[in-house]
């Protein structure tokens, strides 16, 4: 259960690259037009693309373990300067990018990272996967709720509470295995 934890908080945040969009053309604090919205779609899932390109190589030279470390600790400070510093759009930009090619590459790490601790039958396999697109279906969910009660501000604080907890189930799962 942990496993399928750890992927669905991890995959779970792609839920950034559907928001951010919202958050940044209704934000009291950015209120971008609706193309320079488009752009930081646009640098999010540049960016996730270039670090799943990037991943590859670098999975020649670190271990997955590593690799996994590295994606979370990105994750982490995209999402904490996100959230404190979500008015300032240059800093928006910024953590929208890292945070796109830290994401990137967290789903395969983990996976491989977890077939070197545990036999990945088909059964654990289904399990992980199942996990991963509740985590898809599920965050999504809780951020359009969070948006049309409390406002676009939760949104920040969403992605941060879930590098939080990634975190936190990743170091648990190395102290288990």
């Amino acid at each position: 259960m942990p496993i399928a934890l750890t992927i669905a908080v991890a995959v779970g945040t792609v839920a950034d690259g559907g928001y951010i969009f919202a958050f940044s053309v209704t934000s009291c604090d950015l209120q971008l037009s609706e193309s320079r919205a488009a752009y930081l779609t646009a640098t999010y899932w540049g960016t996730f693309t270039a670090g799943r390109v990037l991943a590859i190589p670098l999975s020649m030279v670190a271990t997955p373990r590593t690799l996994t470390a590295m994606d979370i600790a990105g994750c982490l400070v995209a999402s904490f300067a996100f959230y404190a510093f979500s008015g300032n759009e240059f800093v928006v930009w910024l953590s929208t990018g890292l945070f796109g090619l830290s994401l990137a590459s967290v789903f395969p790490s983990t996976f491989t990272m977890l077939e070197r601790y545990i036999p990945l039958s088909g059964r654990a396999a289904s399990v992980i996967m199942v996990g991963s697109a509740a985590g898809e279906m599920i965050m999504p969910l809780i951020i359009g709720q969070a948006f049309e009660i409390v406002g676009p501000g939760t949104f920040p604080m969403i992605i941060a509470l879930t590098s939080i907890i990634g975190c936190i189930v990743f170091v648990a799962l190395l102290k288990v295995a």
